[in-house]
């Protein structure tokens, strides 16, 4: 009985010995932390079945670290979801377009996967030994049911420019039309990425209109431009005298093809150039998209021929609008004839010398005028040329000078000693050595001199 009662205490001993020395982490609460939960295991959850969630298992050093590397394997799903996002979508377009858009789509669907990891979930999170272990879901049905409230919403918005813009192009309003079509058409990149993702993501397509689709909305602003017409409507093949205005106004109208009908287009910017490249003028339609322009008989190629060119002034339009209305234009020929006004030229520096190369800059210039040069003439075209203002500048990290003169054009009736008219003009030239850079100056200066402003000078010092 003794021996068995030895043994017994034995056994105690034993037990309570083996209890003292295991591990805290082994016993109580802590002891939880050594034993790997299941969801760590296999990244699996049963409160959280994939079929409803996207789910997503981290591990690091520290549980922030985890639960930064759980939320990147949900995203990491969901990019791989939405990979044929840019390649589907840019497909619709075609050329510099499809640049564009392959940019933003890309770009796009990148936010939108950054904006889902603000919506996912840490659910578990544990730590066993050093290590941490986070479990993170992103609800599908939730997840999704956002996007498609976007998506409607981008719908609702891409339908209200659009029918407004049909009501503007029904009353010619074409400027606004094309900034709510072109505002549509900005509105693809937002609305593409969040399209395919949805459906990658979802088993029922959301579908945009087809009216509303980007490469649709494209064709539908390339069609209302290419139905845009200008018409001459007078003023084409006139004769005058060289330099005289012409007797008519060119007159032009601006309208659009719309419904079998022509709708007249109100505040379209309008320019007219000579052939000499020259400004004839700047005009805006009215009302009933009429522009009228009064020009000179200005030469061009020929002394006895000119013409005038009407066209678009593209740089006040939306930059959508160019490719194609660049086009756009009329030209209207006239004729010159008639006594041919001849001129004498004499032009002198600010120290009274006559300047040679000046004044045969400006004969050539009358001559392309129509004019003819007669040192007889009782008409006068005097020039003085400003003495050469010199400016140190630094170019390309070396000394440089800057040179700046002034012509100024009189015209004279020798016989009466009257002022007719006159023109300044100037010139700039830059050169390392300053001596050259005014002469320069002064031999340029009278190049400086265009056509149309020396034509209406002479003409008008003519009809006086």
């Amino acid at each position: 009985m003794s021996r068995m009662i030895k043994q017994i205490s034995f056994l105690l001993v034993m037990t309570l010995m083996l209890s003292t020395c295991a591990s805290p982490a082994d016993a109580g609460p802590r002891g939880k932390r050594n034993k790997l939960p299941v969801w760590a295991q296999n990244g699996e959850h049963a409160q959280y079945p994939q079929g409803v969630f996207w789910t997503g298992l981290g591990t690091g050093e520290d549980m922030t670290t985890a639960a930064d590397k759980a939320r990147a394997a949900v995203a990491a799903q969901l990019r791989v979801q939405v990979k044929s996002v840019v390649t589907s979508t840019e497909s619709e377009f075609m050329g510099a377009d499809g640049d564009y858009y392959h940019s933003a789509f890309e770009s796009k669907v990148e936010s939108l996967v950054d904006e889902s990891i603000q919506g996912i979930e840490i659910v578990e999170s544990q730590q066993v030994g050093k290590a941490y272990y986070a479990f993170a879901v992103l609800n599908k049905s939730t997840y999704l049911g956002g996007l498609e409230t976007e998506l409607r919403g981008y719908t609702d918005r891409l339908t209200k420019l659009f029918e407004e813009a049909e009501s503007m192009l029904d009353k010619g309003d074409i400027f606004p039309a094309i900034e709510n079509l072109n505002d549509a058409i900005d509105l693809a990149p937002e609305v593409y990425p969040r399209q395919n993702f949805y459906n990658a993501l979802s088993d029922f397509n959301f579908v945009l209109p087809a009216n509303l689709q980007g490469a649709a909305l494209l064709s539908y602003v390339r069609s209302v431009l290419s139905n845009i017409e200008m018409t001459l409507l007078e003023g084409n093949k006139q004769t005058a005298p060289p330099g005289q205005r012409l007797a008519k106004p060119i007159v032009v109208r601006v309208t659009l093809n719309r419904s079998g009908g022509k709708v007249a287009i109100a505040k379209i910017p309008l320019w007219a150039n000579y052939d000499s490249g020259d400004r004839a003028g700047k005009v805006n339609t009215d009302v009933d998209g009429q522009a009228s322009f009064m020009v000179s008989a200005v030469p061009g190629e020929r002394p006895t021929e000119g013409s005038v060119k009407i066209a678009l002034n593209l740089g006040r339009m939306p930059e959508i609008m160019g490719p194609e209305l660049r086009n756009l234009e009329q030209v209207v020929k006239y004729t010159i004839a008639g006594d041919v006004a001849g001129f004498a030229v004499v032009i002198k520096s600010s120290t009274g010398k006559r300047l040679a190369k000046v004044e045969a800059a400006v004969e050539e210039t009358v001559i392309k005028a129509g004019f003819r040069i007669d040192p007889a003439s009782k008409m006068l075209i005097k020039g003085s040329v400003a003495t050469p203002v010199i400016r140190k500048i630094e170019l390309g990290g070396s000394p440089t000078y800057q040179a700046e003169t002034t012509l100024r054009l009189e015209v004279f009736d020798n016989t009466t000693d009257t002022n007719k008219g006159s023109l300044e003009v100037s010139k700039k030239t830059v050169n390392k050595d300053s001596k050259r850079a005014s002469t320069q100056a002064l031999d340029q200066v009278g190049g400086a001199v265009k056509r149309k402003a020396l034509t209406e000078m002479l003409a008008d010092a003519l009809a006086q």
